[in-house]
């Protein structure tokens, strides 16, 4: 027969062991391909494309790389085609500018910058001329997670893979010739918790022996 501390202490790991939550997440995939802002070249990308339940996405340009003065022109840009084979790119809407997406996932959960697509102007066959990129990426406090240069001519995959719990920005410049597409994020968020089954194997029995030891030594 189990003391009574024991059955007691058998309990209090039950209890404790019933509260632990199996971990479990969805995650949601999107792209922004800027398909259907067309067809008018040169129209600003809405303030909220690419925006979801989970995720919330605005845009602008700015002067400078990081936290630069924000440019007044019209922010992010549309264009068809011509960026090397892509079909609908985003640009900055001056030349010279950091065209920015900022990604900002709700509450608990995380945002993952996958990769994107860049595209050089103006391709003939899909090759465009040899242009010089930039891309950067930074928390919501500026701290610089991701930062790549090179040249793009035909259409080129840029693999980032960069998370963050509070959100991204994501910054490409400063040749406006030179733009991107097929953005790709994932926003992972966590689901309502249940408590493990076995551990209430665990807890009946040991509950069950507490009271019985109890009644036992009522009667004694």
């Amino acid at each position: 027969m189990l003391s009574l501390s024991r059955l007691r202490a058998a309990c209090t790991i039950a209890a404790a062991l019933s509260l632990s939550p199996l971990a479990s997440a969805s995650a949601q995939t999107t792209t922004m391909d800027f398909t259907g802002l067309g067809p008018a070249d040169y129209a600003s990308v809405p303030a909220s494309y690419g925006s979801h339940a989970n995720l919330t996405v605005t845009n602008r340009v700015r002067n400078a790389f990081g936290n630069g003065p924000v440019n007044p022109c019209s922010g992010v840009l549309f264009w068809s085609t011509g960026y090397s084979g892509l079909v609908g790119n985003a640009f900055p809407c001056t030349n010279g500018g950091v065209g920015e997406f900022q990604f900002v996932p709700v509450v608990g959960a995380t945002v993952t910058l996958q990769s994107l697509d860049l595209g050089s102007y103006l391709a003939a066959n899909g090759i465009g001329p040899t242009r010089s990129y930039d891309v950067r990426v930074y928390d919501l406090s500026w701290n610089p997670l991701f930062a790549q240069t090179g040249t793009v001519g035909a259409t080129t995959p840029l693999a980032i893979n960069v998370s963050s719990t509070s959100g991204l920005y994501l910054q490409f410049g400063t040749d406006w010739n030179v733009g991107v597409d097929n953005i790709v994020t994932t926003v992972t968020t966590p689901q309502s918790t249940v408590p493990e089954p076995t551990t209430f194997a665990l807890l009946v029995p040991a509950a069950a022996g507490l009271a019985v030891v109890a009644r036992r030594r009522r009667r004694a």
